[in-house]
């Protein structure tokens, strides 16, 4: 037997075991909670189908952060309950990290081979890894408040996860490609989202006027956007005319953002896309 079939035997099995497992549980459910337990079915299907794909934990994960503002006086305030702490200082975004990583740990020993580092990447990470650990020792050495030093460490964690998840998952072209399509599908929504904010006046307040965007992850992902279809622009590829349709309103979301910083993110990496064009 070749190493590649029991590598294939391994996950069969591991995939066998996690349905008779979900099984178990879903039938102990019905048992003790009767027919209310059967809504809890789509939560559970979901939960195993992201446990053994960490791709798929990812881009909900991804998703539900760009899709979800966390501004209580935005354009649908409602989805900054998302993040409110469940559990001591974890949200529901946090758990969804957790899922990310025990489906990136699970597929790494699924795999039986080592974590891909991210590259060129790899020292700065180390780098903030070891910041944030003498930041904390530093915190409770000094009496700090337990509280504000976790809530730190939690935004952190996602800067220090995220990259080496991303770099396991996206290792072929077509994984990359698909990626792709749905950040372009998310720059789209935020664009309309962000349009259809700022002509009601519904967005976050700012003097006379509303903000589309307040918080900073909806202005990155505009960005991206934009920059990708300059550069597709500037590789004289083809380009869908519904991204067309949407790149006004992308600039029209980023515009009225007025996040200075991203205005000028935009013109330095517009200056970048164009004169790497050339070359």
């Amino acid at each position: 037997m070749t190493s590649q079939n029991a590598g294939v035997i391994a996950r069969q099995g591991t995939a066998a075991l996690g349905l008779g497992a979900l099984a178990a549980a879903a039938g102990l459910a019905i048992t003790v909670l009767g027919p209310v337990a059967l809504l809890l079915a789509p939560l559970a299907v979901a939960l195993y189908v992201m446990l053994t794909r960490p791709a798929a934990a990812l881009a909900v994960l991804l998703a539900v952060t760009v899709l979800l503002e966390e501004d209580e006086e935005g354009f649908l305030a409602v989805t900054s309950r998302f993040y409110e702490p469940l559990v001591a200082v974890a949200s529901p975004t946090d758990l969804l990290l957790g899922v990310v990583v025990v489906a990136y740990v699970l597929d790494l020993g699924r795999r039986g081979e080592p974590p891909r580092l991210p590259g060129s990447f790899t020292l700065p990470l180390l780098l903030l890894a070891g910041a944030v650990a003498a930041g904390v020792v530093t915190g409770y050495a000094n009496e700090g408040d337990g509280y504000g030093i976790a809530l730190a460490v939690r935004t952190l964690a996602y800067v220090l996860i995220v990259p080496l998840v991303v770099v396991h998952v996206l290792r072929t072209r077509a994984a990359l490609a698909a990626f792709a399509v749905g950040a372009l599908v998310l720059g789209i929504y935020k664009g309309v989202e962000g349009t259809v904010a700022w002509l009601a006046g519904a967005g976050h307040p700012f003097g006379d006027t509303t903000l589309t965007y307040f918080a900073p992850t909806a202005n990155l992902v505009l960005l991206v956007f934009l920059l990708g279809l300059a550069a597709a622009v500037g590789e004289r590829l083809a380009v869908s005319r519904w991204v067309w349709a949407a790149a006004p309103l992308a600039v029209v979301a980023l515009v009225f953002s007025y996040r200075r910083s991203f205005w000028i993110a935009a013109l330095v990496g517009l200056a970048v896309v164009v004169l790497l064009g050339r070359h």
